[in-house]
C-alpha cells in the first residue's frame, strides 16, 4: 500500500469520527434543549419556529444576505480540489451562519422587548431559542445556495470542457487536412511534371482538371463534411486525372444509390482511398487495377475495394502505361508522405472527429476493402 493510500484511509477515518461526533452533539442538544421550549414558553418547537420566522422583514433579509455572501464565498474560493480551500470556505460559511443568526436574534429580541413587561431579561432562554431558530434557518439557506451554486459550477465546467473539446477537435481536424492536401497536390504535380516532358497538350488538359480538383479541396478546407453528391462529382474529376496518367490500366467503377446523394461524408475521403489503392498496387495493362466504390446502407459506410496486387516485384517496361514507371517504384513515385500512410491515418482521425466512427479495413489474399462512414 502506498503512502498516499494510507493517508487517504486515515483521512477517511478522521471524517468518520468527525461526523459521528457531530451526530452525538446534535442529539444531546436536541434531547436537552427542545423540552425547554415547552417548559419555558408553553410552546412546542414547531410553533415557536413559525412564530419567530413570521417576522418577514428579518427572515427575507437573512435569506438575501445568506445568498449574496455564499455566492461571494463561492466566487472567491470556488470548488477546487484543494482541501485547504474547501475548509476555509466551510469555516467561513459556519461563521456566516453564527454571526448572522446572532445579529438577527439580537434585532428580533430588541423588537420583542418593546411589548414585554418591565423587568424582562434581554438575554434569557427566549433569546437562546430565537438564536437556535435562526441558526437552523440560515444553515438550511446556506446549504441550499451552496448546493445550487455547486450544480451550476459543474454545469459550467462541463460546458467549458465541451467547448474546449470542440475547439481542440476543430484544430486537430484542420491540422489533419493541412497535412493531407499538400500531400495530394505534391503527387499531382509530380504527374504533371512527367506529362510536361512527354506530351504538352495532355499536360495542359491535366492542368485544367487539376485546377478544378484543387478548387474543390480549397472550398471544403473549412468544412468537416460535404454531401455525397459533391464528393462523387469530385471523384469523377479526380478519376479523369488518373485516366490521363494510367489509361486502361486503371478501371474505376462507382455504384452509389441516388437516394444517398444528401448523405454527409468527410471531404476528399473517397479520393484518398482511391489514391491509396493506386499508390500501393501495381497498375499496368497486363495487370490492371480495378477499384469499385459502393455503399453499404446497413452499415452506413462507403466501400472502396480493389484487387490486391501489391508493388515490390519488377514490372516489365513494355507492360507499363504512361506514368507507370512512377507507380512501380517502391513508394509509388516521389511522394510527400514517404510511404508512411499519412493519408489513411489522417482520414481515420477525421472520421473519428466528425462522425465518432473510424474507417475499417478488410484484407484478403485477393482484395483490399476500406469502409468509410457516412451519415
Amino acid at each position: 500500500m502506498s503512502i498516499r493510500d494510507s493517508y487517504g484511509g486515515v483521512r477517511g477515518l478522521f471524517y468518520l469520527f468527525v461526523i459521528t461526533g457531530l451526530v452525538i452533539v446534535v442529539r444531546i442538544v436536541v434531547e436537552n434543549l427542545l423540552p425547554l421550549f415547552y417548559t419555558s414558553l408553553g410552546l412546542y418547537f414547531s410553533d415557536f419556529l413559525f412564530q419567530t420566522l413570521s417576522n418577514y422583514s428579518l427572515t427575507i433579509g437573512m435569506g438575501i444576505a445568506d445568498t449574496l455572501i455564499v455566492r461571494k464565498l463561492v466566487s472567491t474560493y470556488g470548488y477546487k480540489n484543494d482541501y485547504g480551500v474547501r475548509w476555509r470556505r466551510l469555516l467561513a460559511e459556519i461563521a456566516l451562519v453564527l454571526v448572522l443568526s446572532l445579529a438577527t436574534a439580537f434585532l428580533y429580541r430588541n423588537d420583542q422587548m418593546h411589548s414585554m413587561p418591565d423587568g424582562t431579561r434581554f438575554f434569557s432562554n427566549v433569546f437562546l431559542f430565537i438564536f437556535m431558530v435562526y441558526v437552523l434557518f440560515n444553515a438550511i439557506v446556506v446549504a441550499v445556495v451552496d448546493v445550487v451554486s455547486y450544480i451550476r459550477y459543474k454545469d459550467k465546467v462541463a460546458f467549458e470542457d465541451e467547448v474546449r473539446e470542440r475547439v481542440n477537435a476543430s484544430f486537430r481536424y484542420q491540422l489533419l487536412k493541412s497535412e493531407t492536401n499538400p500531400h495530394f497536390l505534391f503527387n499531382c504535380l509530380n504527374v504533371l511534371d512527367y506529362l510536361i516532358q512527354t506530351d504538352t497538350e495532355k499536360a495542359g488538359a491535366y492542368t485544367r482538371r487539376l485546377a478544378k480538383v484543387y478548387r474543390y479541396l480549397l472550398q471544403t478546407e473549412q468544412q468537416p463534411y460535404v454531401t455525397l453528391e459533391e464528393e462523387l462529382s469530385f471523384v469523377e474529376d479526380y478519376r479523369s486525372l488518373l485516366n490521363e496518367r494510367f489509361g486502361e490500366a486503371l478501371l474505376i467503377s462507382v455504384d452509389i444509390p441516388a437516394e444517398l446523394k444528401d448523405a454527409r461524408v468527410v471531404p476528399a475521403s473517397l479520393q484518398i482511398l482511391i489514391e491509396n489503392a493506386v499508390k500501393h498496387n501495381v497498375v499496368s495493362k497486363a495487370r490492371p487495377l480495378r477499384i469499385s466504390v459502393t455503399a453499404d446502407t446497413a452499415d452506413k459506410s462507403l466501400c472502396v475495394e480493389n484487387n490486391l496486387q501489391e508493388r515490390g516485384i519488377n514490372v516489365p517496361l513494355e507492360q507499363m502505361t504512361m506514368g507507370a514507371e512512377s507507380a512501380s517504384r517502391p513508394n509509388g513515385g516521389a511522394s510527400s508522405d514517404n510511404g508512411t500512410g499519412i493519408g489513411l491515418k489522417n482520414l481515420r482521425q477525421q472520421c473519428i472527429i466528425v462522425f465518432d466512427r473510424p474507417i475499417t479495413i478488410t484484407r484478403s489474399e485477393t482484395t483490399y476493402i476500406v469502409r468509410v462512414p457516412y451519415r
